[in-house]
Formats: C-alpha cells, structure tokens, sequence
C-alpha cells in the first residue's frame, strides 16, 4: 500500500508472512534509486506475519519509480509509485468510503458474507487517493483485549484479496471510528485503547499520529489546494450525553483550530469517523457524533463563524448509508457535510433507492442511499473558479447522486 505522498516522500506499508530479511528497491528508468535491508526479531511478529511502514526520501516531484520487494532473498512483488506533483492549481480527485465489515471463511475457504463487488469498483475507479472515514474493519468482541487480537483482526482484512487490490491500487489515508477502536459505540475508553493506537499506527501509513505531546490518530495533509484534517473523535471521548463531556478533547481542539486558522486552501476537508452535522436519531439507531455534546456541537459551529474560515466540507462514515446534510447559517456561507457509509458491510433494510430523512432539518432530500458504496470528491477548474463535486457511486458503477459547489459558494 501507498500511503502519505509528498513531491519528495513516499510511505509504504506492506503485511508478509515467515520474512525474517526485507529488501527494498527503488529504480526510476532501470537506475537503482535506493537499496534498503530490514530485519526484525521473531518475537516482533503475530503468527508469523510482520507488518512494515518504510518512507523513501529525497525523491523527484510528479516521478514514477518501480519498486522491488525481496523477502528472504528471493524476489516477491513489483510495480510502481509515483510523487506528487508540485502544482497547487490542477484537478484531482479522490475516494471515501467507510464501514468495511470483511467476511469470514468457511472450511473450504470460501468468504461468506458481504460481496465484493463495492471494493473491486473502487479500486478500478480512477482517483489521486483515498480517505478511509473509520470503522475500516470490525473489532469483533475480545479482539480488544490484546494487541495480538487487535492484530490478528487486521490480518484477516488485509489478507481479503479485494480489500489488499483497492489498497494496492491508489495512496490511502484513514482515521478510526468505534469499530476499529473497540466495543461499538464505545461509550467510555476502552481499557485497550492504547493498544487500538498502536495497532491503527502499525497498519497505516499516515504522515502523523497525534502530536509529540498528544495521543491520538489526527493528523492534517494537503493535495494541490486541498488541505485535509482528519480528527481522532474516539481517543479522548468523554461522557456520553453531557454538555459537560467532550469529544475531541482539549488538546487536539488547539491543534485542530490552529490548523485551520493556518490555511489557505480553497477547500478544507474536515474528516471523522462521525457525523459532524446531523441531530436526528433514525428509528432505535444511536448515532453518534458531535450531536451528543451540545457544548461541542455549538463551539465548532461558533469557532468555524468567529475565525470566518472559509471553503469547509465536512467528511463523516458510520452511518451504513451515505447522505447529504446541510447547516445553514445567517450571513455566512452553508455548511456542507457528506457521509459515505457503507463499502462492505451490512445494511438496515430500506428500500434500495435515495429517499430523504423524514423530518430532518438538515438532511438533503434524495440524497439517502443504503446499498453499498463509496464517495468520488473531483476539485476542477481554473485559478477563482475552483469546483468542488461529489459523486456517490454504487457496486456497480453507477452514480446514485451527485452535488456540486463553487468556490465561491464556501465564502
């Protein structure tokens, strides 16, 4: 997997079985780049798997390298990857998805579960990167209780051909909701939470986790004039139901604010696992999210109004649907919020069509859609006419709905 890309850097990650010496080459037209050896201890693998994050550095912007992987001298995989351009005014485009429940095997070996036509359309849809909105795999009840449960869960993802094909196919980034952190809905810190951490950051490829003082899988990253700033709304959740609780917690809302006040990107990507603008519960479903803190809900609202920081989208997952909300506001721009939910898990039974939230003030009519999908987010258009558009995109390729804004809509 390609993870975070830069015009000079490239992080990739890679999960293999029984390799005790790692080879790495870089070569850009037949000269050898780099040449990198890595070796571990047994006792730093789970079942004999060991998963590798490795950053090549000093490299040359908008170039394609091929790569080589040797495992225990012999030679495993090839292909390519490529550094960003270091143009800021150029389309580009980009997945989201969420809620990856992977099925099981039977004893021919056969996965039984969720199909897996959704990731297979994903990873041939054409795209610059993906942003995975939380709950990429299912914690299922005791993995929790040890990172090598924890591990072995990311195992059985990783080793599903059509998840290991779409993250072959294009950089990825992620953050985390419930299901990748423990129990669902995980009301209190799970006692493992710190051995999620850990786990999440083995089996990414971030640019950053947290900060050098601040626990947690935040980080921020920009694309052409992007910039993306993925919240951890898990780590540091607090007392569910009480204006007195918090979700992202008093370090991370620091850096999260002064990031914001620190850009001048055209569009600003806010992603989390959970909703940011919905209010209304669907039917017995607890949703959760920034709604179940009245303090925090306001005060993103308040902070987004006073500092007038301009051209926010919000990215949220968990839902097991996608739809579109909207926050309006008095003498500012709307606020804007797509859920993506979901690419490979199981659905509540509705009807397979766009339908509107009844009786929600935010929710945009016929932007409902429970079969599973995923987001394509296309940036397009010349210097002051930047365009922004969404696409839900079905199993089968088909786009389910679509919204568009200008740039200047967000000002």
């Amino acid at each position: 997997m390609q993870g975070h890309t830069t015009t000079e850097n490239i992080t990739v990650w890679f999960l293999t079985k029984y390799a005790q010496e790692i080879r790495l080459q870089l070569s850009l037209k037949d000269t050898l780049v780099t040449d990198t050896t890595l070796q571990w201890q047994a006792t730093k693998a789970i079942d004999n798997y060991y998963s590798v994050t490795h950053k090549f550095e000093q490299l040359t912007a908008n170039t394609t390298y091929k790569y080589k992987i040797w495992l225990n001298n012999k030679l495993s995989q090839t292909g390519e990857i490529k550094t960003n351009s270091p143009e800021v005014i150029k389309d580009f485009s980009f997945l989201i998805a969420s809620c990856s429940f992977v099925p099981t095997q039977n004893k021919e070996k056969i996965w039984i579960g969720i199909g897996p036509k959704t990731y297979r359309q994903a990873a041939k849809t054409s795209a610059d990167f993906m942003v995975w909105l939380g709950d990429n795999l299912y914690l299922r009840d005791g993995d929790w209780n040890s990172y090598e449960g924890i591990f072995r869960r990311y195992i059985h993802s990783r080793t599903y051909e059509p998840i290991n094909e779409l993250l072959r196919s294009k950089p990825q980034y992620a953050t985390w909701d419930d299901h990748d952190f423990g129990p669902n809905n995980a009301k209190t810190h799970p006692k493992y939470r710190d051995t999620a951490l850990q786990a999440f950051k083995t089996f990414w490829a971030n640019p950053s986790y947290g900060t050098s003082t601040t626990k947690g899988v935040f980080t921020h990253f920009s694309y052409g004039d992007a910039d993306f700033f993925l919240l951890d709304e898990r780590y540091y959740k607090q007392q569910l139901n009480d204006t007195t609780g918090y979700l992202l917690g008093k370090e991370q809302w620091a850096w999260f604010l002064n990031k914001l006040e620190e850009s001048t990107a055209t569009f600003k990507f806010v992603v989390g696992g959970s909703q940011f603008i919905n209010t209304l519960n669907l039917h017995k479903y607890q949703i959760e999210g920034f709604k179940e803190f009245t303090n925090e809900y306001n005060r993103l609202f308040k902070e987004i109004s006073e500092r007038d920081i301009k051209g926010i989208i919000f990215l949220s997952g968990d839902r097991h649907f996608s739809e579109l909300y909207r926050y309006p506001r008095k003498d500012n721009y709307d606020l804007w919020e797509i859920t993506s939910s979901s690419i490979g898990s199981h659905t509540i039974s509705f009807p397979p069509f766009p339908i509107s939230s009844p009786k929600n003030p935010h929710a945009v009519k016929r932007t409902k859609y429970w079969p599973t999908n995923f987001g394509k987010i296309s940036i397009t258009g010349k210097a002051g006419e930047r365009i922004c558009t969404v696409n839900i995109i079905n199993k089968y390729g088909k786009i389910v709905w679509s919204k568009a804004w200008h740039e200047e809509e967000l000002r």
